[in-house]
């Protein structure tokens, strides 16, 4: 028997679903675990709303006040009294109304002992309804003993219609009900409900006043009388006879007045706020003249934080789509939150954006999004949860959407890469959101600044200029900044095959920046040797689309006049790619012989298949065949000394080092081997053509003999180490996601979720290795259960030559652990969250308590980047430094970007990277230009470096005057970091912010300031 009994709770667990979302939260209502040690303690068990118990009660109060009224309406058809003492009560009747007063009677005295508030309890609607038709019962029944007459007076049980609908509105707030039910449901049954109790209070009335003063009434003819009175306000077909039906005729209409029209206006309001039902009405204009007209729509799907939602639609009518006519339908699973319908109502946004409940898998909510006539969907999923399996989901609805309009426009945000090439046939773009943030976390470790220079490209939402900017020329400078945007456009016959740099010189003297282009392959190439015949667009930075588009068209006179007609004619495109291979299958055989020639003495044969290294997205890029990484030989990594690492700058708060010319002559080697590359032209992205050739002559060549060929070395990408005292200019990457409480999954959901997490990591290392490949990588973390994971990436993408990342056992919530990371001699710190941070609550405290204790164990800020990765927006502003003028944080209330934190480029959060998802829709290859600036144009190749103007050997006066002295090198200015000076603010004084696409008058100052510059592609 006791066997038997312990299976209950396994088979109550097994029966219940564990993924419905909790319905009500409050505390009590929670399940209690102590017995029953007095009635008041019974009471409150059977008043819980989450036991069986509970419902079952009111379930059975329900069905007594169903019964009472009832039989209050049999009685009265079959009685048809026209006095109050003629209301006979059957004898079985009268006493189940009895048995079910008592009980009334009963229940209502209990309650009121233990009701804290028992005067309001007592003068309550409800209490004086049960003392209208419970005591007058009482007191018929006890008189009844004595004399059977009083069967026949009559009692006003009809009332008890108040307590029937009290237990109904308190029973669909059951969990039971509600999660099978949106609340707005729940709310207009609740009206209705009230509805229904002022009617029947109204009819039971009337046609009690009426058959006693005058003929006799029934129930239908006076529900038919109330109903024309409420809808004619007295004036229907029907009207009362006596003069006290009359009165209280007068009274009813009254109730109507007062009570159902604002009952029916917030009915209104609901329906308007249903989204559930809701159905987009296509953009219709409302005025006469243009009716016949619809608005075109785009579609966005997903969940949202209200900050989150803000920001796109915020984004999305920016800059010069201000006044575009486009509306937006945003689907979300779940009911949106009051926040984001305020959001919506806004006068700039009210008619552009429909609120909807739906599920983009379903053809019936697509239907009433009318996505057939939609020019884009967004399928974002749930915005809020990073784990890996939100991309199956999102997958799941891209297929719906594909199966049911093919030719509709599909923009994912997808987790994880592994899932991209499922959807690669018919998306017309992907944000592979987890990458580009970590490797963007990575690059702002390498690069101080580079978080606010790439979000503020990728947001195109302007703040209004305030009045800060006359006392603060900083704010000035960077509001200038705010504003400039990137733009794709046409390129013109007359520049086709002109070299590029020369054009970027001519694009500079009209305040537009050129960055690159896109090719007839549309692959992005950003500073390219020359600007190819079968180029599609020029991809620039200007302040609006109309300067870039002024400066194209001008500069493409220019070039008309200056050459001639006869140069409107390009060359043949396929004589200038076969020119190209030919060039590339020349330099991979030089770099085949010398790598051979040299492999005898002694020097690693790594630099011809390095150069050769292909540049196209693959991953980022394309994994190497197996044959292809076989021809290079193994060769063992010799250990580096401290003092033959690579040094990088400690940017925006050592000075000394910033001013120090040997320091930064170490910290940037490409720039002390800055040499003229005049007009040599670089091969394109052809990278199939190129592997084509190395696969044939690879395979062509002849295999070392057995006795020469070495034993295979393989070095692991992780390194465990006690400490890092011994290490100096290191970079420290804190992962916190150990700290999290762990899901418990399957081992194939655990395989998946280590991978996920190698992948973070891998991405964040990846471009440290590309700025500093001597420099040690140091990684603070309590779980390496990922590590064959991370050995599999690294072997894939050939990291087996670099350092391995150094381990060290450990939490960045322990400051023990993060004093043994040596924080004092590193260059540069990263806390983030590997893998899936969305399991429970928020992680920003933890990531706040690290960097308080960072700071508290370097005595202040630290002259290194401490770049934090949030989950949101919400808490930025708790993160140092803080503005400590009101004016700014003011600034910062409204604008994120106005954060000093963010401002010098110290927290990033996925959410600043949903706008790419968009700007997609206007700008296709927005993505891919933000991808080959964050990841680089190979994976040992940077796009973008930073440059002290301090090192170089000219003096620079103007931004004019470096942008000349950068592109004689072949480097491309975009962008200046500059000191912040603010007296106003001591804890960002001397900090720095990035200043994008300066004008060229600009004065600069060459002992301090910085350049952001994209390196050849």
């Amino acid at each position: 028997m006791d066997k038997r009994m312990s299976l209950w709770p396994v088979r109550m667990r097994l029966g219940r679903r564990s993924d419905r979302p909790p319905v009500f939260m409050d505390e009590h209502y929670a399940h209690s675990a102590q017995r029953f040690r007095s009635l008041r303690n019974f009471v409150e068990f059977l008043d819980q709303r989450h036991t069986n118990v509970s419902v079952f009660g009111l379930l059975a109060h329900t069905t007594m006040e169903v019964v009472s009224v009832a039989f209050y309406v049999w009685t009265s058809q079959v009685a048809a009294a026209t006095s109050v003492t003629e209301f006979a009560w059957d004898l079985p009747v009268f006493i189940v109304e009895l048995v079910l007063s008592i009980i009334f009677f009963l229940a209502w005295v209990g309650l009121f002992f233990f009701e804290p508030d028992k005067k309001a309890y007592l003068i309550s609607w409800l209490s004086l309804v049960n003392a209208m038709t419970s005591i007058p019962m009482i007191v018929i029944g006890i008189g009844a003993l004595k004399d059977s007459s009083w069967r026949s007076v009559w009692v006003p049980m009809y009332l008890r219609v108040w307590w029937l609908c009290d237990c109904l509105s308190v029973l669909i707030d059951y969990p039971q009900i509600a999660r099978h039910t949106p609340e707005v449901w729940r709310e207009m049954v609740r009206y209705f409900i009230r509805l229904f109790a002022v009617m029947c209070t109204c009819v039971g009335t009337h046609q009690i006043v009426e058959s006693c003063s005058g003929e006799y009434v029934d129930l239908y003819d006076s529900l038919y009388l109330i109903i024309a009175a409420f809808a004619t306000i007295g004036f229907g077909d029907v009207t009362a006879s006596t003069t006290p039906a009359r009165i209280f005729m007068i009274a009813f209409i009254v109730i109507g007045i007062c009570f159902f029209l604002p009952l029916f206006q917030r009915l209104a309001v609901i329906a308007e706020r249903s989204q559930l039902h809701n159905t987009f009405g296509g953009g219709g204009s409302a005025s006469w003249l243009r009716r016949g007209w619809k608005h075109p729509h785009v579609i966005i799907c997903g969940q949202f934080s209200d900050l989150s939602v803000e920001l796109l639609l915020r984004n999305f009518y920016a800059g010069w789509r201000k006044y575009l006519d486009t509306c937006i339908v945003l689907m979300a699973p779940e009911e949106h939150s009051p926040e984001v319908r305020l959001t919506a109502n806004l006068p700039w946004l009210k008619g552009r954006v429909t609120l909807m409940v739906g599920d983009p898998a379903k053809p019936k909510d697509l239907d009433r999004a009318k996505a057939r006539d939609a020019d884009a969907i967004f399928l974002f999923g749930d915005s809020r949860s990073t784990a890996y399996y939100q991309d199956y989901t999102i997958i799941a609805q891209s297929v719906a959407v594909s199966l049911y309009d093919r030719n509709l426009p599909q923009h994912l945000l997808l987790h994880r890469n592994c899932t991209v090439k499922q959807i690669s046939p018919y998306a017309a773009s992907v944000l592979e959101v987890e990458r580009i943030l970590h490797h963007l976390l990575g690059l702002s470790m390498a690069h101080p600044g580079v978080v606010p220079l790439i979000v503020n490209l990728l947001r195109t939402y302007e703040s209004l200029p305030s009045d800060i900017t006359l006392s603060r020329h900083w704010v000035e400078q960077y509001e200038y900044s705010l504003r400039n945007d990137m733009y794709g456009l046409e390129i013109p016959d007359a520049l086709r095959g002109r070299e590029f740099r020369v054009l970027a010189r001519s694009f500079f003297e009209k305040d537009v920046t050129l960055i690159g282009i896109l090719n007839a392959r549309s692959v992005v190439q950003l500073n390219p040797r020359e600007l190819v015949p079968n180029a599609k667009k020029l991809i620039l930075i200007a302040k609006t689309m109309k300067v870039a588009q002024d400066a194209t068209d001008a500069i493409a006179r220019d070039h008309e006049q200056t050459f001639g007609e006869e140069m409107l004619a390009a060359p043949d495109p396929d004589e200038h790619d076969r020119a190209k291979r030919r060039r590339a299958r020349s330099r991979f055989l030089a770099s085949l012989s010398s790598s051979s020639s040299s492999s005898s003495s002694g020097v690693d044969g790594d630099v011809g298949d390095r150069n050769g290294a292909s540049k196209q997205r693959g991953d980022r890029w394309p994994r190497q065949t197996a044959h292809v990484s076989a021809s290079r030989p193994a060769t063992p990594t010799a250990t580096t000394t401290d003092s033959q690492r690579t040094q990088p700058v400690r940017p925006h708060g050592a000075a000394a080092a910033l001013e120090n010319g040997n320091g930064l002559a170490r910290a940037f080697p490409s720039v002390v081997s800055l040499h003229p590359s005049g007009s040599s032209i670089a091969a394109e992205d052809d990278s199939g053509d190129e592997f084509d050739a190395r696969s044939r002559v690879v395979a062509a060549a002849p295999s070392p003999p057995s006795s020469m060929r070495g034993p295979p070395v393989r070095s692991g990408a992780l390194m465990r180490i006690d400490d890092a005292f011994d290490l100096e200019n290191h970079f420290v990457v804190v992962d916190l996601s150990s700290a999290k409480a762990k899901d418990e999954s399957s081992r194939y959901a655990q395989e998946a979720v280590n991978t996920a997490v190698a992948h973070d990591i891998f991405h964040v290392t990846m471009p440290v290795r590309q700025a500093y490949p001597a420099n040690d990588i140091v990684l603070l973390t309590n779980d390496v259960s990922f590590g064959p994971y991370l050995d599999y990436y690294w072997s894939v993408h050939r990291q087996n030559s670099a350092n391995p990342v150094k381990c060290i056992s450990g939490c960045g919530l322990n400051t023990a652990d993060l004093r043994r990371c040596n924080l004092e001699r590193c260059a540069g710190c990263c806390v983030f969250y590997a893998g899936d941070i969305s399991r429970s609550g928020s992680t920003s405290a933890m990531s706040m308590l690290t960097v308080l204790s960072i700071n508290d164990i370097l005595h202040g800020i630290p002259s290194f980047p401490v770049v934090v990765e949030l989950e949101g927006l919400a808490n930025l502003p708790l993160f140092p430094p803080h503005a400590e003028d009101p004016r700014l944080r003011t600034k910062a209330e409204i604008d994120f970007v106005y954060e000093p934190n963010f401002i010098i480029g110290n927290a990033v959060s996925r959410l600043m990277l949903f706008p790419a998802l968009q700007r997609t829709y206007f700008m296709e290859e927005f993505i891919d230009v933000m991808d080959v600036l964050i990841s680089g144009h190979a994976p040992d190749t940077p796009a973008l470096a930073r440059l002290p103007l301090s090192l170089c050997q000219t003096e620079l006066q103007t931004y004019e005057d470096v942008v000349v002295y950068c592109l004689k090198f072949g480097y491309l200015p975009i962008a200046l970091q500059r000191r912040i000076v603010d007296v106003r603010n001591p804890s960002i004084d001397g900090q720095r912010f990035v200043l994008t696409n300066p004008p060229r008058a600009l004065p600069v100052n060459q002992q301090t300031d910085l350049l952001f510059y994209i390196t050849p592609g």
